[in-house]
């Protein structure tokens, strides 16, 4: 008996070893499970993050680019600069609209950025997290004369709605939107839109070939008849021509006036004692001028003027003649 009760012993011994083992085993596994299922949907949550600053620049990008030609569109139209650049940007980009006299703009449909946070919404919800965005700041800059930058600074909610995490974050999104090829507003307002000139930088940087004294101005005549643009510290850079603010920049960009084309869309020019570079031709600014320029004289009016200033810019007092105006 007493052998068979210590053999009970040990079988009862083992067994209860076994169970034990057996549940802590399960406990380990199910700690493990719960530890790889938190650690994947961590991932997931920081994927989703990184996905949204990418896709946001996009979004940027396209609202933005929008909402410039939307701008254009209202200048030209109305024919009146705007007192605050950015105030109206701000609107447009984020709602499609101009509040103040309740101006919609169908070229903003489905691309607002209010458009694209909701749409980050439904995504969210589809893989059970809460997304909330909330826009602080639309800040416009020029990168360079020829490219735009969109700031645009958020604060970021994404929350696990089982309870996993959450991410809090406050960041800035930036893209850049080139101007070639958008209209220039200073043309749209100051001409009520007779005259849409879009944005195209010359390649051009001998406008007068005076080799071996032809003073040939065709290159000149070129840059002049397809309204292309230069770089110019003189002159005001293109967001400062939605509010027709004519200051020098060193992001400037500048044209010439055809004033032909301007007359031949019904345009009743000024005087002829205006430079035609844009920014003189439409500011009110006195500047002295060379006129009777040798090689751009054009019937039936003698209109090509330009501003002392410039002449060198662009190749005239050195290489033909011309009178004082």
């Amino acid at each position: 008996m007493r052998k068979k009760g210590v053999l009970f012993t040990i079988v009862v011994i083992i067994f209860v070893a076994v169970i034990i083992i057996l549940a802590q085993s399960r406990f380990r596994t199910t700690i493990t499970d719960k530890q790889q299922r938190y650690e994947s949907r961590i991932i997931t949550m920081n994927d989703f993050l990184l996905s949204f600053h990418q896709d946001a620049e996009r979004a940027i990008y396209i609202s933005a680019f929008r909402t410039f030609i939307a701008l254009e569109d209202y200048v030209s139209k109305k024919a009146v600069f705007l007192n605050n650049t950015d105030y109206y940007f701000q609107q447009i980009f984020y709602n499609g609209t101009i509040e103040d006299d309740n101006t919609t703009f169908e070229i903003m449909n489905a691309s607002t950025f209010y458009d694209y946070q909701r749409k980050v919404n439904e995504i969210a919800g589809d893989v059970n997290l809460g997304f909330d965005s909330e826009v602080d700041q639309i800040s416009l800059s020029m990168r360079d004369p020829w490219t735009a930058t969109v700031q645009v600074t958020i604060r970021v909610n994404l929350t696990d709605r089982a309870g996993v995490a959450s991410f809090f974050q406050n960041t800035t999104i930036s893209a850049d939107i080139p101007i070639i090829d958008l209209r220039d507003p200073l043309y749209s307002a100051r001409t009520q839109g007779k005259l849409p000139t879009q944005v195209k930088k010359t390649n051009i940087t001998l406008f007068v070939n005076d080799t071996g004294n032809i003073n040939d101005t065709s290159l000149l005549q070129y840059h002049l008849n397809h309204s292309l643009y230069i770089n110019s510290s003189r002159a005001p850079n293109f967001l400062m021509r939605f509010e027709n603010n004519l200051s020098p920049d060193v992001n400037g960009i500048e044209s010439l006036v055809n004033l032909q084309v301007l007359a031949d869309q019904g345009y009743i020019i000024s005087d002829n004692n205006r430079s035609v570079v844009d920014y003189i031709y439409f500011g009110e600014s006195d500047t002295d001028n060379y006129c009777n320029i040798q090689n751009m004289i054009f019937p039936p009016e003698n209109w090509f003027i330009i501003d002392k200033a410039h002449s060198e810019i662009y190749q005239v007092n050195t290489t033909l003649t011309h009178t004082n105006c």
